[in-house]
């Protein structure tokens, strides 16, 4: 399976990821829906920017009927799209490896979602050491592919349990300003967080 982003997804993804992106100290995600065509092959069209995730715990993982509530006003503005993504950012002060990997609150969330939707998980850090006025870049990158299991207990806070799906998978990476991004996107197979095949075309 892939996810293939037009239209200008990507980049609206990434501004909405930095107007969240919080001061020192901070931990707060932005949250979002993308729509577009669901079929063999899956196409992120629009993106439509909610607002800041609520902070996970065991027993606050955002609701099903908030995000139904979101949808039916999305769907409003876009019918003839389908609903094909959420996504959500993992803002940091630094980079390191598997920066956007899912947490076990993002497992419990597409479980509590229940549905075959795709999970994007945008990870930024501003980095003082770039060019503040870069234009946006962005490559392909080749890397391994994972399933994320829940783990037992009610912390969110610990990295979910997780086993090779593939040596070739497809993210993205980037840079824009002084922001350098990661992105990678996930399936719930009802089991487990799946990755899967990132493409975009802009």
């Amino acid at each position: 399976m892939h996810l293939e982003l037009i239209n200008n997804t990507l980049t609206t993804m990434l501004l909405d990821c930095i107007s969240h992106y919080p001061k020192p100290g901070q931990q707060k995600e932005c949250f979002g829906l993308i729509f577009g065509e669901q079929g063999e092959k899956l196409i992120g069209e629009y993106t439509f920017p909610i607002g800041n995730v609520i902070e996970k715990t065991a027993d606050s993982v955002m609701p099903d009927e908030y995000v139904n509530s979101m949808l039916q006003e999305a769907r409003k503005l876009v019918m003839t799209s389908d609903f094909v993504a959420y996504y959500h950012s993992h803002p940091y002060d630094e980079l390191f490896d598997s920066w956007a990997d899912p947490s076990v609150g993002d497992v419990r969330f597409a479980q509590s979602i229940g549905t075959n939707h795709i999970q994007i998980i945008f990870a930024i850090v501003k980095n003082e050491a770039e060019d503040s006025n870069s234009k946006l870049q962005f490559e392909y990158a080749k890397d391994t592919q994972y399933r994320f299991f829940d783990k037992k207990g009610k912390q969110t806070d610990i990295p979910p349990r997780h086993e090779l799906k593939s040596e070739n998978g497809q993210i993205i990476t980037g840079y824009y300003k002084d922001y350098d991004f990661q992105v990678r996107a996930y399936f719930w197979t009802g089991q487990a967080l799946e990755e899967v095949q990132l493409y975009s075309s802009e």
